[in-house]
């Protein structure tokens, strides 16, 4: 069975909003899918923000240069990440012992 991304959370001529399933791509195959969805080969699709293949989750995707433009300054800015977990995530090997990411607060 082939991920696909079927249906869009929320859709309009700027942005789309779309539950990725695990097994596809942020970065190449949610956009072919929504090329091949749309029926225009040549759309632009503007990523935003990624997730790794083996997850699967909300992610927002720019239908416009403009658009991509905007939500990655927003999403540039807050800085914040957000997950919701149905279990206990426990560290496993090889997990870091400090955040792997540091806010940067100099010029």
């Amino acid at each position: 069975m082939r991920a696909s991304c079927e249906h869009s959370l929320y859709e309009d001529t700027a942005l789309v909003v779309l539950d990725k399933p695990a097994g596809l791509t942020s970065e190449e195959g949610v956009p072919a899918a929504l090329r091949q969805r749309w029926g225009k080969p040549d759309a632009y699709v503007g990523v935003i923000h990624r997730l790794d293949t083996g997850v699967s989750g909300l992610m927002v995707y720019a239908r416009t240069p403009g658009a991509a433009a905007a939500l990655t300054k927003q999403v540039t800015e807050s800085q914040q990440a957000y997950a919701i977990l149905d279990g206990r995530a426990e560290a496993g090997p090889g997990a870091p012992a400090q955040p792997c990411f540091r806010k940067h607060t100099g010029p």
